[in-house]
This record gives structure tokens, C-alpha cells and sequence, in this order.
């Protein structure tokens, strides 16, 4: 399907209906979310950007699987361990502007819970160890980060609590800081349980096969008519 496209062999995904295309998630999830609609690339071919239109993938196994292959670019570096955790660090912040940046693409769909971190983990573990010393770096880095946010339910939100009572020279009401917990537990665990779905529902678009296409319904055959008899001359 995506040789007959168009698509050759060296080029490069940059965008795909619109979008950068800087994961595989990004790439398939247009593909898997609409197997009957077309989908528009863009790739780089040499110097020039190349339009190329997929079409409809009913009738696919798997709506993601149009026949191109990633090739492996990756190269074998040895880096200290302080550039590995500074590069999780940034990693991490660049999301998380990401994620309030209203110009960006990214949102809390795109996120993972424990069910897509154990995904991960078993789909690295099958690759390389390696990959999964690396995400195991990243979550651990993220998880840290995430922890110093200044929400009330996390450490962040201990610190900024306080900071605020020592600043103020009081402590922050008790019936507050109860109503404000409880707020953020509440919004906590509703994205927990929405990142949770999400995460189900990728595994299960990824296993479910693809319906097979409709085949047409032929077009009724016309009546027939009665002649008609000219009317008699005068």
C-alpha cells in the first residue's frame, strides 16, 4: 500500500494530516483511528518536502501495518551518567510545557499510566536490556520531577505549604487545606483512571483486526416499461 502511494525507499516522515510526526505514536495514531479515510504525509525526499495520500485501510489486518518500514539509524554512545539524567530532565520538562502550551499537540491523551509503563517495559525487554535500563532512567527522573510540582497532594505541595506558613508567619486554616486536598485527590485520581482507559484502549486497537471491507451492493436493475402505442392519426 505504500509503495503503490508513492512512498520510496530513504524517505522520511515529517508530518502526517498536518502534524510533526516526532514519535511512533503520533505516526500510527491517525492510522488507527480512522482506517476508512484516507491520510495525508508529508516526507522528505533529498531536499524537498513530497506530499503522499494513503488510502483507506479496510480491509487491513492491522490499519497501522501499510508497509513501511522503520529503518534502525541508532548508534551505540557511552554517556556519563549525569548527561543521561539531564537529558531525562529536559525530556520531562519539554512535556510538561507541552501539555499546558495550548499551541502544542501533545495533551493528556497522549500520556501513560502503569498499564502503558508495563507495556513499554515488556516491549523493550524484547529489544535490548538496554532500552530498558533507559526507561527505566525516564520514569524514575519524570516521577521526581512530577513530584516537586507545587500540587497540594505531592511533596511539591508540602514544600510550597510550607513556605507559604512561614512566609505568612501562620499556619494555612485547617478547613483550606482539607477542601484543597481533597480537590486535587479527586482530580488526581480522575486522570489516573482516564490515562488508564486510554491505555487499555491503544492495547486493544492494537490487537483488534481490522473489519473486513463491505463488499458493494449491486444497484437494483431498472424496471421494466410498458410500450407505449402512438396515438391514432387524425
Amino acid at each position: 500500500l505504500a509503495e503503490k502511494s508513492g512512498l520510496r525507499a530513504e524517505d522520511r516522515l515529517l508530518e502526517i494530516n498536518g502534524a510533526a510526526i516526532t514519535s511512533t505514536e503520533i505516526y500510527a495514531s491517525p492510522l488507527r483511528a480512522a482506517p476508512d479515510l484516507p491520510i495525508t504525509l508529508v516526507v522528505g525526499r533529498g531536499d524537498a518536502k513530497v506530499p503522499v495520500t494513503l488510502p483507506s485501510r479496510v480491509g487491513l489486518e492491522n490499519p497501522v501495518d501499510v508497509g513501511i518500514a522503520f529503518k534502525d539509524d541508532r548508534i551505540l554512545v557511552y554517556p556519563t551518567p549525569w548527561d543521561q539524567s539531564w537529558g531525562k530532565v529536559t525530556a520531562t520538562a519539554r512535556t510538561l510545557y507541552s501539555l499546558v502550551n495550548r499551541q502544542s499537540d501533545v495533551n493528556i491523551g497522549h500520556m501513560t499510566g502503569p498499564i502503558g509503563i508495563a507495556r513499554v517495559f515488556h516491549m523493550a525487554s524484547q529489544i535490548d536490556i538496554r532500552f530498558v535500563l533507559s526507561f527505566t532512567v525516564l520514569i524514575n527522573v519524570s516521577l521526581a520531577i512530577f513530584n516537586l510540582l507545587p500540587l497540594p497532594v505531592l511533596d511539591g505541595g508540602h514544600m510550597a505549604l510550607a513556605t507559604i506558613t512561614r512566609l505568612r508567619g501562620k499556619a494555612v486554616p485547617p478547613q483550606f487545606m482539607n477542601a484543597v486536598q481533597a480537590c486535587f485527590v479527586g482530580l488526581l485520581l480522575m486522570a489516573m483512571a482516564y490515562i488508564g482507559y486510554r491505555d487499555i484502549r491503544r492495547i486493544a486497537l492494537d490487537r483488534e483486526p481490522a473489519a473486513p471491507a463491505a463488499s458493494p451492493t449491486p444497484a437494483p436493475a431498472p424496471a421494466p416499461t410498458a410500450p407505449t402505442t402512438p396515438p391514432p392519426a387524425k
